[in-house]
This record gives structure tokens, C-alpha cells and sequence, in this order.
């Protein structure tokens, strides 16, 4: 069996072995992706919609989304066209709230810092599907009490109120070694719209 953990650590779970995967929130264990400092159109950092006080203060939901019989590519436009028309459904969902120091906003290993001593490292995915999977992470305005309520329906994630997202690329977890990092497809910081996008896909 597989399991899912997060950090840098985030866990994922695979099923003969008990084996864990873990998830970064980038291309490795230091690196910070380049979808969590999207900047709008008018050149202002997404995450400053978050200031509050001496604090920035949001939430991070991690949804793992099952892919069914297909298999795309990493490409956010293969992922989109994957999940249309429902090809993608839920699979589990974690939201916890963190909050980052002014000090440290502008400091990629400061937030990492950050995030991996609040986050810890909670089981993500107790045992994996046997189907390809993608982690998606969104940093948003939304309360995880909204995201995450009694019943365990998964809600949409409002694309407006995201201000951080990237997401992995499809794997089955079972056949998976080593850490599984998540990017968000964009060329430079000015990518509000492809965070959007990235909150939209499967749901």
C-alpha cells in the first residue's frame, strides 16, 4: 500500500509495499514553485490579497484528483482536456490554514520554512487508487471549514479567491519512487490566470 504525505512533505500512500510518497511544493526539497508568486495584471503579488496585520494568512487545500483510465501528460492544457466532461473525479482533500510572517513573504526558503512547520506531515492518501493520480495544491482566501465540510463532499474552489496553485504530474502511485513535485505551467510571474485555471480543472 501506498500513502501520500505532504512537505515537501506531503505523503502519498501505495498499497503491496506500504510504501510513502512524498509531495513538494516544487521541483525538489528547496525550491519553492513558481505558482505560489503569481502576480495580477496590474504587477501585484496574488498573495498580498492575504496581508493581514504583520501576517499573511490563508489556506492550503490539497486535492487528489483521479484520473480514471486516462493517462495525459503534464501539460496544464492536457490536464484540462483530461478532466473535461467529467474524466476526473475527487479522490481525497486536506485544508489546513498557515500563516507567514511579513518578514518573510519575499523569501522562497522562508516560506518553505514556513509551510513545513505548520503543515508537519499528515497522511495524505492512506491507500492510493490503482488508477493515475494528480495532486493539486491551492493556496486560497477560502475558509477550510467552507472546503472541507461535514459529509465529506468536495466543493468547488472559488478561482477568484485562489492566490497560489500547482499541481503534479499524473502518476500511478503504486508503480511511483521518490518525491513528487507540483509546478504550475507558466512561463513567468504574471500568471493570475493560469492560477485560476489550475483551481478549475476536475471540479
Amino acid at each position: 500500500m501506498t500513502r501520500l504525505t505532504p512537505l515537501w512533505l506531503l505523503a502519498l500512500g501505495a498499497c503491496a509495499d506500504h510504501r510513502t510518497v512524498t509531495l513538494l511544493f516544487g521541483p525538489n526539497d528547496t525550491t519553492l514553485t513558481a505558482g505560489f508568486s503569481c502576480r495580477d495584471d496590474a504587477n501585484v503579488p496574488l498573495i498580498e490579497r492575504t496581508h493581514r496585520g504583520a501576517m499573511y494568512t490563508f489556506q492550503i487545500v490539497i486535492d487528489t484528483l483521479e484520473l480514471g483510465n486516462t493517462y495525459p501528460g503534464c501539460r496544464g492544457e492536457e490536464l484540462i482536456a483530461a478532466c473535461s466532461n467529467g474524466g476526473c473525479s475527487s479522490y481525497s482533500r486536506y485544508c489546513v490554514s498557515v500563516s507567514i510572517a511579513q518578514g518573510d513573504i519575499s523569501s522562497p526558503a522562508a516560506i518553505l520554512a514556513s509551510l513545513h512547520a505548520q503543515i508537519g506531515h499528515p497522511e495524505l492518501i492512506a491507500s492510493a487508487p490503482s488508477s493515475p493520480i494528480v495532486v493539486r495544491a491551492v493556496a486560497t482566501e477560502q475558509p477550510c471549514a467552507e472546503l472541507v465540510p461535514a459529509g465529506g463532499s468536495f466543493p468547488r474552489l472559488a478561482p477568484e479567491l485562489a492566490v497560489g496553485c500547482a499541481y503534479s504530474c499524473p502518476v500511478v502511485l503504486d508503480d511511483f519512487r521518490g518525491s513528487l513535485g507540483m509546478a504550475l505551467d507558466t512561463l513567468d510571474d504574471h500568471c493570475a490566470s493560469q492560477v485560476a485555471a489550475c483551481t478549475r480543472f476536475s471540479l
